[in-house]
């Protein structure tokens, strides 16, 4: 019986363990330093970067200058360049619902995966927004599986792939948008092998108890 029940608790942590993998992130772009700016105009900030190996996303968030919360709300996405394809999006919520990361306020996603190749990350800047983002970065570090391309930036009030046209305006960047990431997170089978095995040793343990 103790047994039985040491193996329930050793198959808990294990399940647990997998879960915090799946819910913990890299921060793709940190240490942010530059000019501070508002929109002119319902606008799109963004930047491009390339995967060097195989990463998950996470969330997605917009920086929050201050750490005391958005003004409005904002879409974030991620598209892919090479066809324009929106691979995964959310909105980061007004005042301080998202998790504080580094001064970026995030959103969980439903975890999606980027192969190496180049992407763009963009959020939607309302006119004249209280929520400034960085442009002009003076400085800037990011995690070792990506790599900064060029700056992204367009008009208009709803979530698109950007104008290419625009692609480089206040390089290096206009970090506005940013995203969190794992190397690896457990496919939904494991999930399933593992809470199967967990219900089977309770059954077994409520059995032997009887």
């Amino acid at each position: 019986m103790h047994k039985i029940l040491r193996a329930v608790v050793v198959t808990s942590a294990f399940l647990l363990s997998f879960s915090s993998l799946a819910s913990a992130g890299t921060l793709a772009l940190t240490s942010v330093e530059g000019t501070h700016y508002t929109s002119g105009g319902d606008q799109l900030y963004g930047w491009i970067f390339s995967v060097n190996t195989p990463i998950t996303v996470t969330s997605l968030g917009v920086y929050d200058e201050n750490s005391d919360g958005l003004s409005i709300s904002h879409d974030v996405g991620i598209f892919r360049q090479s066809d324009q394809v929106l691979l995964g999006s959310t909105t980061v919520p007004s005042g301080t619902v998202g998790t504080l990361i580094d001064t970026f306020r995030l959103e969980d996603v439903s975890p999606f995966s980027l192969a190496p190749d180049t992407y763009v990350i963009v959020m939607t800047m309302p006119d004249g927004t209280s929520d400034l983002q960085v442009a002009n970065a003076t400085s800037f570090t990011t995690a070792s599986e990506i790599t900064y391309v060029d700056s992204a930036f367009g008009g208009g009030s709803v979530l698109a792939f950007p104008n290419p046209d625009d692609n480089g305006s206040f390089a290096p960047g206009m970090f506005g948008p940013n995203f969190t990431f794992s190397d690896s997170v457990p496919e939904p089978s494991t999930y399933s092998a593992l809470g199967l095995g967990l219900t089977a040793l309770l059954l077994l343990a409520r059995r032997a108890k009887r």
